[in-house]
């Protein structure tokens, strides 16, 4: 009898579902690291976005309260000191001769409800010859003539100055409601910076909206001053370039300066007043123990001697004059 050979069953080996396992591990490892990623920059456009939002309402909220005529910004009387568009040195706005007296700039002014009601008048202030920006917060009695001169309290602060963003929830899955309401995170605050171009002229202001995320409004905190005045202290930039050397003494920490930290050029000069510059940290380099070169965009406008490292700070909006009427 003739025997008829067995027909093989064709199959895989052991070592080829190996080697299939193990290049399919390669490839998984590879997706998961998407996943980090992806929800980092879905973390970033999510606070671009809410900063985008927060800056327009501050927009409507300046237009429509009118905050550069607010009465605590620019005082009952002009020509008084009350007004803070002009240095609280000054007596009145004959004597805004710094500036190029009442055909000049103004001084700054910074509207910051939250640390104006902690008592802090000045923001970025570092000594003489650094006298700093004054700061503000305001009454709306604009808008509303009954309301009288009083500040914004801290509750009318975080409803007109924050963004009721996201809602905050019990490990249950319900809404926060024990205090009454739905509970809201209020992370994203703004302050808005002011200058008219010209002192005499209140129709025309310059202005800047800051847009913060989780800053401390208990106490101030967040705006470390660094200024040439003060011994072992070293600020320097030249105009036209991007770079500011910072240097500080070895009692104290180093800067917490990190990629995006915005600082404001609070230098004083004759010619222009407080700067009041905002320039992003694009990068920077250890230069020493206690020294740093920092690289920030835009290029530096003004010679700068004094800074602030301004700390929860994710974006700074220039509106210019061309928003208001």
């Amino acid at each position: 009898m003739r025997l008829r050979p067995q027909s093989l069953r064709p199959g895989i080996t052991l070592l080829e579902v190996l080697t299939a396992i193990f290049i399919m591990g390669i490839g998984m490892l590879a997706l998961l690291t998407l996943f980090p990623l992806g929800a980092l920059n879905m973390a970033h456009a999510l606070r671009d976005d809410r900063a985008a939002n927060l800056a327009e309402n501050a927009d409507a909220v300046i237009t429509v309260h009118d905050l550069p005529n607010d009465p605590l910004v620019v005082g009952d009387v002009p020509a008084k000191i009350s007004n803070a568009f002009v240095s609280p040195a000054e007596a009145n706005f004959a004597d805004l001769t710094a500036g190029g007296g009442w055909m000049g700039p103004s001084h700054p002014v910074l509207i910051d409800p939250f640390y104006a009601s902690l008592g802090s008048p000045v923001f970025g202030a570092a000594g003489a010859p650094q006298p700093g920006i004054v700061r503000r917060s305001v009454s709306l009695r604009n808008s509303h003539p009954l309301r009288g001169l009083t500040p914004l309290s801290v509750p009318e602060a975080v409803r007109w100055f924050s963004l009721p963003d996201d809602v905050a929830f019990f490990p249950n899955g319900l809404a926060d409601t024990s205090s009454g309401f739905v509970a809201r995170g209020n992370e994203y605050t703004y302050s808005v910076f002011l200058r008219r171009p010209r002192a005499s002229d209140p129709s025309v202001v310059e202005r800047k909206v800051i847009v913060y995320k989780k800053r401390v409004l208990t106490l101030q905190d967040g705006e470390t001053v660094y200024n040439n005045a003060v011994p072992g202290m070293a600020v320097a930039g030249a105009v036209n370039t991007s770079t500011i050397n910072l240097a500080w003494p070895a009692t104290l920490e180093r800067p917490k300066i990190r990629y995006n930290t915005w600082v404001c050029d609070v230098t004083y000069d004759n010619a222009n007043l407080t700067h009041a510059q905002f320039y992003r940290i694009v990068g920077y380099t250890e230069t020493g123990a206690n020294s740093l070169a920092l690289e920030v965009q835009p290029p530096l406008k003004y010679d700068c001697t004094a800074l602030v490292v301004m700390e929860n700070v994710i974006e700074v909006f220039e509106r210019g004059t061309g928003r208001l009427p």
